[in-house]
């Protein structure tokens, strides 16, 4: 079975709860269109999971990008404070201060080699998976640090082939409200 969500947000309880709902094995895969970290108050212990799952591929969303804009190799001046503003400062503080340099080092080199989207097939059926969707709202901050257009302005994740058939995440509130299995349409609803 094919899955995917987005926007964690740091809610491991809420995760792990929708893994067991949906009998999550080691022969089904799981995508994760981005926003694993922030607001919640587990995001590395998130990251920590899905680089430990062969079966789990993740993909970045705007939030790993302000992790590593603060935290990576090329850090940009004011990335702190707009990672602050957009509930960054519970993965700030674990990373810096609840993470050995290896482990901090380890998930910051797993964050920057995630790619921004992925194609993939499922039953013959072609996606082409993304955190934000250019062209469709207002401004914001996407993989690169490029600003870019939020695909949604409801409260509602999706993650289905719209008309261009392209799936793509994002929630306003966060929390993966859908899974998506074979059949695009089918959501499991957590909240």
């Amino acid at each position: 079975m094919t899955y995917c969500m987005s926007d964690l947000h740091g809610e491991k309880d809420l995760f792990d709860k929708m893994l067991k709902q949906i009998h999550f094995s080691s022969q089904d895969h799981l995508y994760i269109l981005g926003d694993v970290i922030d607001r919640g108050s587990h995001g590395a212990e998130l990251l920590e999971q899905i680089m430990a799952s062969d079966n789990i591929t993740m993909l970045l969303g705007n939030h790993e990008q302000m992790c590593l804009s603060t935290l990576g190799l090329h850090q940009e001046i004011g990335a702190r404070e707009l990672w602050r503003q957009n509930g960054g400062m519970s993965t700030y503080r674990t990373l810096l201060y609840r993470r050995t340099s290896r482990d901090r080092h380890q998930i910051l080199r797993f964050l920057a080699g995630l790619p921004d989207h992925l194609d993939i097939t499922v039953n013959e059926q072609k996606f082409h998976l993304v955190h934000g969707c250019p062209g469709s709202g207002n401004p914001h901050l996407g993989p690169g640090g490029a600003r870019q257009q939020k695909p949604l302005s409801g409260h509602h994740l999706h993650c289905r082939p719209h008309a261009h058939g392209v799936p793509y995440g994002w929630a306003r509130r966060g929390l993966f409200n859908l899974a998506w299995r074979r059949h695009p349409r089918h959501r499991l609803r957590l909240r």
